[in-house]
């Protein structure tokens, strides 16, 4: 164990890079560190928000798009004599369409994680310049000279909580996504089971009223119906 190891009064153990006269310079390697990660977190949803407000307005300008033309559709092809079966089937298609991209903005959560984005980013932004302050207002407290023991617990003490925050500011948007995306998984569950039960149509009660026999019965369901016929009562013929 070298002379750097143990300190000079007790000869207790000191963390390596941390006695007095490397004080200065393990200070500002921590700094540039912590400065780092805080750094990297706001590209990386600087970054994102440019992505995500791409998509969001893509995928929002088609929707807007096709929902106006497929609104407006029926009435244009009226004026100009247009076919109604037509009409209606390409109006349902664009409308379908807006819907679509609506529902994909949604599930793939472009337009929120683009404010999330850049709320987290302006976050990480004020909370840098607050810690530069911090910062420049702890090492002013040294005078040009190695900072003591309780000056470097103090700028150690404005590291970790810059350190906190942007952590805390990270973990907030993350768990923020998490909801967002677990809704969205379950509005996806809720529309598909909507569309199969649509699907299959309503359970009909079968009615005991007398029907005309169709071609497209089965043998069963035409013995039925004559059943029925035979035996329901017959108006007299007019005189």
């Amino acid at each position: 164990m070298t002379s750097s190891d143990t300190s000079a009064g007790n000869g207790a153990a000191t963390p390596p890079g941390w006695d007095e006269p490397r004080r200065t310079d393990a200070l500002e390697r921590l700094h540039a560190r912590v400065v780092k990660s805080a750094d990297d977190a706001a590209g990386y949803y600087a970054r994102g928000a440019a992505s995500k407000r791409r998509w969001a307005r893509w995928l929002r300008l088609a929707a807007i798009v096709l929902a106006a033309i497929g609104s407006v559709f029926p009435v244009l092809t009226g004026l100009i004599g247009g076919r109604d079966a037509i009409d209606a089937t390409w109006a349902s298609i664009l409308l379908a369409g807006a819907a679509t991209a609506v529902g994909l903005d949604r599930f793939f959560g472009f337009s929120s994680a683009w404010m999330r984005f850049i709320t987290a980013k302006m976050q990480l932004e004020h909370l840098r310049e607050q810690f530069d302050i911090d910062w420049q207002a702890s090492v002013a407290a040294w005078e040009g000279r190695p900072p003591t023991k309780e000056q470097t617990l103090g700028s150690l003490a404005v590291l970790k909580k810059f350190l906190l925050e942007a952590h805390r500011i990270v973990r907030d948007e993350t768990e923020l996504w998490i909801r967002e995306f677990q809704d969205s998984l379950q509005q996806v569950d809720v529309a598909a089971q909507a569309g199969g039960r649509s699907a299959r149509g309503p359970a009909t009660q079968p009615s005991h009223d007398a029907a005309p026999l169709t071609p497209s019965a089965s043998p069963a369901a035409r013995a039925r119906q004559a059943a029925d016929a035979a035996t329901a009562p017959h108006e007299p013929a007019p005189a």
